[in-house]
This record gives structure tokens, C-alpha cells and sequence, in this order.
């Protein structure tokens, strides 16, 4: 479920919530392997400076009040909430016909597993910065 506001000419807010189930079991077992529930709340905020040329701030989660939360009915001790941020430009471009959209910023992580023995192996807080180079062309 999404829903995108254009605020200005510039400025666009696009909202939305996402909701996975995924349930697996063996044949040769009555009962699920794998029983997940993910609530995944979303908000991005994008800022065109041109026409090729956008900003943009998203959210997966926020924060403690509305976080991105993954519940495993099988294995409960694996259920963790999880926030991501990220900040980053976007060009679009043409070079002799091949269609240029290069990104780049910055991303960061924070996902807590409820189960203290999770938490001491598996908890993270990173940072990390990418650039992503996509080459296509358009169909005429």
C-alpha cells in the first residue's frame, strides 16, 4: 500500500507500508520450518534540483515508535526490528544513445534482535556508502 503527495513543483513525498508473510514446511513434517511475518512501514522524501538531477531521503522503519519488524512464529528467537536510512543523488543522463542513471550516498543501518543471545551475534549499526552506475537504452 503506497500513496506519493507532490507538495511543490520540487518536492515529493511518497509513503507507503509493506507487509510480507512466508510460510515453508517439508513434506515429511507436519509442522512449518520457516513462519514469518514482516511489517515494513516506508517514507521517502525527493527533492528534484533539475530534470535529470533528484535528492532523495527514505525510511524503512522509524524508529522505535513504527519500526521495520520481522516475526518468526517457528523460531522466535530470531524476531528483530530494524531501521534503515538512506541519502542519496540521483542523475539521469544520455551518452551516445545508452541511457546513464548514476546514484550514489549514503546508507545506514540499525537492526535489534529481541533475543539477547541474538543480539551479542547478530545486532548491527553501519554505515556504508555506494555508487551504483545503471547503462541501458531506450526502445524507440
Amino acid at each position: 500500500v503506497d500513496y506519493t503527495w507532490d507538495l511543490t513543483k520540487r518536492w515529493r513525498l511518497f509513503t507507503g507500508y509493506k507487509f510480507r508473510y512466508r510460510k515453508e514446511w517439508q513434506s515429511s513434517l507436519s509442522s512449518a520450518t520457516i513462519h514469518e511475518r514482516h511489517s515494513i512501514p516506508l517514507a521517502k522524501l525527493e527533492f528534484r534540483l533539475t530534470e535529470r538531477t533528484r535528492f532523495q531521503f527514505g525510511l524503512q522503519g522509524f524508529g522505535s515508535k513504527l519500526p521495520y519488524t520481522v516475526t518468526d512464529l517457528v523460531n522466535p528467537e530470531v524476531d528483530f526490528e530494524q531501521t534503515d536510512t538512506v541519502l542519496m543523488a540521483t542523475n539521469d543522463s544520455q551518452y551516445f544513445g545508452y541511457l546513464v542513471t548514476t546514484t550514489f550516498g549514503f546508507n545506514n543501518r540499525k537492526k535489534e534482535f529481541s533475543s539477547p543471545l541474538m543480539a551479542a551475534l547478530g545486532d548491527e549499526d553501519f554505515v556504508s556508502a555506494f555508487i551504483r552506475v545503471f547503462i541501458g537504452f531506450q526502445d524507440e
